[in-house]
C-alpha cells in the first residue's frame, strides 16, 4: 500500500538485531519492512543522535517526511530529535503528551489512509 507512494516502512528498535530478525522471520514479516534499525547495529540506543542519524539514513527521506509510531518515551524523543511526526500508541501509561494519540493499532490504518489521500491529491495537482 505505501510502496506505491514511494514510502518505505522500517522498524526501529532498541532490541538486539539477531532477536528482531528471528521474530520477524518467525511471524513471516520479512516482506513488510524495507529496513530495520536495531540499537546493536548502531551501538547506541534511541534516542541518541547516532541512532537518529542512522534512522534518517535508512529511511532515505527527509526528517519531516518520517512518521514515527511508538509506545515509549524514547520513540517520542527520537521523533522530536529528527523533526518527524509522532504517533503514540497509548497503552495506558500516558507517558508523553506529544504527537497524535491513538489507543489501538487499528486506528493507525485510518491515519495512514488520510495521509495517503493527501499525498494522492498533491500528486494530482
Amino acid at each position: 500500500m505505501l510502496s506505491g507512494f514511494g514510502m518505505r516502512i522500517g522498524l526501529a528498535t532498541n532490541g538486539p538485531e539477531d532477536l528482531v530478525n528471528d521474530v520477524i522471520g518467525h511471524f513471516d514479516l520479512n516482506d513488510v519492512f524495507d529496513f530495520i534499525v536495531a540499537s546493536s547495529q548502531v551501538r547506541s540506543p534511541k534516542p541518541s543522535k547516532r541512532y537518529s542519524d542512522f534512522l534518517i539514513e535508512q529511511a532515505e527521506g527527509e526528517p519531516h517526511e518520517i512518521l514515527v509510531v511508538g509506545d515509549e518515551e524514547e520513540d517520542a524523543t527520537t521523533a522530536e530529535m529528527i523533526g518527524a511526526t509522532f504517533i503514540l500508541i497509548d497503552r495506558g501509561q500516558h507517558i508523553v503528551q506529544k504527537g497524535v494519540l491513538i489507543s489501538h493499532c487499528a486506528q493507525l490504518s485510518e491515519i495512514v489512509a488520510i495521509c495517503l489521500n493527501s499525498l494522492k491529491r498533491a500528486k494530482d495537482e
